[in-house]
């Protein structure tokens, strides 16, 4: 059984996530004193509950590409208002509906991208 390549690194990100968490666990001695730095058991936890997934109040302070390469983010009603205007805009020809972040765990979270012809400009210097 084959799994398409996008849907199988999204898998090994959460499972990794995961394994930071459970081996991350913050060490003490008898007395209460910390050992070593680490995540504590209702941390754990929640991650573990989550399956890995990041919340968007943690995807959002992370650097994103959506963000970088991205035209708009938000609701996917709120980008679906707009579209029209973007597609005009930058001279898009066919329709485009906005698409979940899928790093997002609640999946509240749409990006509208362009798809650049070119994807690497290269300098003529």
């Amino acid at each position: 059984m084959s799994v398409p390549v996008r849907k199988a690194n999204a898998l090994v990100r959460e499972r990794y996530r995961m394994l930071v968490y459970e081996r991350g666990v913050r060490k003490t001695d008898p007395s209460g004193k910390i050992i070593r730095e680490g995540f504590g058991a209702a941390e754990i936890r929640a991650e573990l509950e989550r399956g890995g997934k990041l919340p968007l109040h943690d995807l959002l302070l992370c650097r994103v590409r959506y963000f970088s390469e991205g035209v708009m983010i938000g609701s996917a009603e709120y980008i679906d208002s707009y579209e029209k205007r973007i597609r005009e805009k930058l001279g898009l020809k066919r329709a485009r509906l906005a698409k979940a972040v899928r790093e997002c765990a609640d999946s509240s979270l749409y990006a509208f991208r362009r798809f650049w012809k070119q994807q690497v400009l290269i300098d003529p210097d």
